[in-house]
């Protein structure tokens, strides 16, 4: 993976609770930070085909490691700020190098 494949841009949105003005808290997100990303759209696999049908798109985005993607969580969702797609966080691991996280994503019906 080489920084010229990081062609999208996308944002982090972080859950954070808010007070409401009447004394309730209320969920909602707060963008965070941007950062370059890679995209690749899952295909195969009977999982993967199975939640395609049902409106989801797994995908795994690359992106650099940093002190700002450290911080990425499951409870997070990112956005895409060309297409402004929404994906929900589902894992984020460490390449073998170190240099990136590969963060498995999903398009489609999140809120479930």
């Amino acid at each position: 993976m080489t920084s010229k494949l990081m062609r999208e841009v996308v944002s982090f949105e972080a859950l954070v609770s808010k007070s409401d003005g009447y004394g309730n808290h209320v969920s909602d997100y707060e963008p965070r930070f941007e950062e370059r990303a890679h995209f690749k759209f899952l295909r195969g696999g009977e999982r993967v085909i199975g939640a395609r049908l049902e409106g989801i798109q797994p995908t795994v985005v690359t992106i650099w490691r940093s002190p700002d993607t450290e911080a990425i969580q499951t409870s997070w969702r990112m956005k895409d700020l060309l297409s402004g797609t929404i994906y929900a966080i589902r894992s984020k691991i460490p390449t073998d190098d170190q240099l990136y996280f590969e963060l498995t994503c999903e398009s489609g019906d999140i809120d479930g």
